[in-house]
């Protein structure tokens, strides 16, 4: 059965990767002959729906990252924990009857994406086929009423960036936003979300800020350079970080905030935690480590006071800050004895003196954050 499923694998990969030449008469078929096999795997998919959906949505999520095409030197940094445990993986429990999306994925879109960002950046004609596939593939999961799987969105959301077009990304999003909000209010007192849903959707987040952060709208090529002019790309990455926070869970959305040096934000989020996790983060002295430790809080609320020019503003951030974090992670900020504490001992120069009004006030900041002063 395993044989005649990867035998079946690489015909639809051979099927689909037909290069398509406007000028032949056989343009018709081959479009024809892709369509039916991408007919036929939603078919057997939406059959196998239950028995499968779980172990696809875990399995392409592991993709996540290959999916953002970043360009080379960037790393992409996610918190998110991805189970994969060994009986995920057991070939006993596969159905080898029924291609799955991370395979299609894998061994189609992928391959085919990665040889167009190795052409010249001047060649889009690569990336806009890889994107017809993607497009073609979503129509025929959809035809069936079965959800895509967010590695593959993610793949048509930086195929779409780097092609220039962010109107498109901003209705992807805006949509999926919908849909997450939809959700929430009509299934929040039948059943909670799964938690390989809940896993997907914040990898494939994190992944769509990386891509924005890291790629150049209309960067074709495997490189940050050469962004397309966006009349206010300030404005559009505000309405893309919108739309990812009604997307994420609230962690995910925190760490978020934290990496845009928006520690505030991070703040509010925390603060809006369902009850059973905000009780959890209300005894941190019972755990070891709490989810995002209060260094991470610290370093992105020296850099928003910094950005701030009223000394009233800076205060009141950082007073903010310390109460949040005696809740948060207490001991992130407490003294051992004379020993300073693990914020002082991360940041040991961490220069606020020069943002503050006079000495007095710098020390005194300083101080609430475990600093040996």
């Amino acid at each position: 059965a395993k044989k005649a499923h990867d035998l079946a694998l690489q015909e639809m990969a051979r099927v689909v990767h037909k290069q398509v030449n406007n000028n032949s008469k056989n343009e018709d078929k081959k479009k024809e002959a892709r369509h039916e096999w991408l007919e036929s795997f939603a078919v057997a998919y939406a059959a196998n729906h239950n028995s499968i959906v779980p172990v696809d949505w875990i399995a392409s999520s592991s993709l996540m990252e290959e999916c953002a095409l970043l360009p080379w030197g960037c790393e992409f940094h996610t918190l998110t924990a991805i189970s994969t445990s060994p009986q995920d993986d057991d070939d006993d429990k596969l159905n080898w009857s029924v291609l799955t999306q991370k395979e299609v994925l894998e061994s189609v879109l992928l391959p085919r994406a990665k040889q167009a960002l190795l052409l010249s950046s001047s060649t889009t004609n690569e990336l806009e086929c890889v994107l017809d596939l993607c497009l073609e593939l979503v129509e025929a999961l959809r035809s069936q009423s079965i959800e895509i799987v967010p590695a593959i969105l993610c793949l048509m959301v930086s195929l779409l960036w780097r092609l220039g077009r962010h109107q498109i990304v901003l209705a992807l999003l805006r949509t999926q936003a919908q849909m997450h909000r939809w959700s929430n209010r009509v299934m929040k007192n039948y059943v909670r979300r799964s938690n390989h849903v809940t896993v997907a959707y914040d990898l494939f987040v994190e992944a769509i800020f990386a891509i924005i952060t890291n790629v150049g709208c209309g960067a074709p090529a495997l490189s940050t350079t050469t962004p397309t002019t966006i009349q206010s790309s300030s404005d559009v990455h505000a309405e893309i970080f919108t739309h990812l926070a009604s997307i994420a869970s609230p962690i995910t959305l925190a760490r978020i905030c934290l990496r845009r040096d928006d520690a505030l934000g991070a703040l509010r989020v925390c603060s809006t935690l369902p009850t059973s996790l905000k009780r959890t983060t209300h005894h941190q002295k019972q755990r070891k480590h709490p989810m995002i430790p209060g260094e991470d809080f610290f370093e992105a609320g020296i850099k928003q006071a910094r950005r701030s020019s009223s000394a009233a503003e800076r205060c009141r951030l950082l007073v903010n800050l310390h109460r949040f974090l005696l809740v948060w992670d207490p001991k992130s900020i407490e003294m051992d004895g004379d020993q300073p504490s693990r914020v002082a001992t991360k940041f040991p120069n961490i220069d606020i003196g020069s943002d503050f009004a006079n000495s007095t006030e710098n020390a005194t900041a300083l101080q609430l954050f475990g600093y040996c002063v």
